[in-house]
């Protein structure tokens, strides 16, 4: 059987970004408050552009 192509979450929360960084939420947090991460307030939630998550991961090696 052939998987449909579903594209990736442009968007993530902030316990998705920290799953995915494999850091705390407070880290995430952390690093919000300290403008090392870009956000995007929708509503309440604050969302957290993929390519962010990606750039940090490339800093972090």
């Amino acid at each position: 059987m052939q998987q449909a192509n579903v594209p990736e979450r442009v968007m993530h929360s902030i316990p998705e970004t920290a799953f995915l960084l494999n850091i705390s939420t407070r880290k995430v947090h952390y690093l919000i408050a300290e403008k090392k991460i870009r956000t995007l307030k929708c509503g309440k939630r604050r969302l957290i552009p993929r390519t962010e998550i990606l750039r940090l991961s490339r800093e972090a090696r």
